[in-house]
């Protein structure tokens, strides 16, 4: 459900850009925005913050 709420964020927040820095052709503006906030998404989700990458058992100074 996070990811649904924070997918449609992003493509609201995409299209609203997109159509207030657009002066002609606010409807293409506001497509090209949502794509863009949907990419947003897909790179957020691509790389989750619940595992360190690297992981600390690859550090140099590991006693592993």
């Amino acid at each position: 459900m996070r990811r649904l709420w924070l997918s449609s964020l992003f493509t609201v927040l995409g299209a609203g850009l997109g159509m207030l820095s657009a002066s002609d052709n606010t409807l293409t503006a506001g497509f090209v925005g949502a794509l863009i906030g949907l990419i947003a998404s897909v790179v957020v989700f691509s790389f989750p913050r619940d595992r360190d990458y690297p992981s600390h058992s690859d550090d140099f100074f590991s006693k592993n």
